[in-house]
């Protein structure tokens, strides 16, 4: 059975906090958003989205081979996975709008157009020098820290898929402390229908879990598959 840790990030220690056990797809957003504004489907789906909001349930694999331990972070509006690396220190990624995330233009105005429309991604990445979690949560605080235990293969699969992805873009390079990331162009455009949820939870199948849920405004829940 998985583990799962959960718990909000107050400045305790990780273990005060522990409460139970890239197909790189160009999204056409504009003919897409066109498309459906034409039948005046898309304003209302998202409206009806974002009153509800949703939950995301994830089922991590039950017998991974090579076992490690992942975190899925809930920063409240933003998520992030933390995977171990190879020298046995931690890697946090991220996804998200470029503008709203990366160069931290939060206004209004700002919010409406990254959920909107399509508009320039941004994949964040930061290397830590230890495998200790309480120095993430240190620069990165969050609501909630989930463990998910999957396999040491897979995670080493994602995470080259992503290194790759932000070496190709490395030109774009921008460093947000804000966030405590470092940033570079993702290809793959931010929308209202492709936003850091459905980002999270693609990365989240690629080790295997099993996710269900619209991934729109998440709320993340972690369960075992006997649950």
């Amino acid at each position: 059975m998985a583990l799962v840790f959960v718990g909000p990030f107050a400045g305790a220690a990780l273990s005060d906090r522990l409460q139970t056990p890239m197909g790189m797809l160009r999204l056409d957003c504009g003919v897409m958003w066109a498309r459906l504004g034409r039948l005046g489907v898309w304003p209302i789906l998202l409206l009806t989205v974002l009153l509800i909001g949703c939950t995301t349930t994830v089922i991590p694999p039950p017998s991974p081979a090579d076992a490690v331990k992942v975190y899925l972070l809930d920063h409240g509006r933003h998520p992030s996975l933390v995977m171990p690396t190879p020298e046995g220190h931690l890697v946090r990624y991220a996804y998200g709008d470029w503008s709203w995330y990366a160069l931290a233009r939060t206004g209004n105005l700002d919010a409406l157009r990254a959920v909107l429309w399509c508009n320039p991604a941004a994949l964040g990445r930061r290397e830590y020098g230890s495998a200790d979690l309480d120095s993430v949560l240190g620069q990165a605080p969050a609501v909630h820290v989930y463990q998910i235990t999957v396999s040491g293969f897979e995670v080493e699969q994602l995470r080259g898929k992503l290194n790759a992805v932000f070496e190709r873009n490395i030109s774009t390079l921008h460093a947000n402390e804000e966030y405590c990331l470092d940033f570079v162009r993702d290809p793959r455009p931010y929308s209202g229908i492709h936003n850091c949820n459905h980002v999270m939870s693609s990365w989240l199948r690629q080790l295997n879990c099993e996710v269900n849920g619209l991934s729109f405004l998440c709320t993340w829940r972690v369960v075992s598959a006997a649950d």
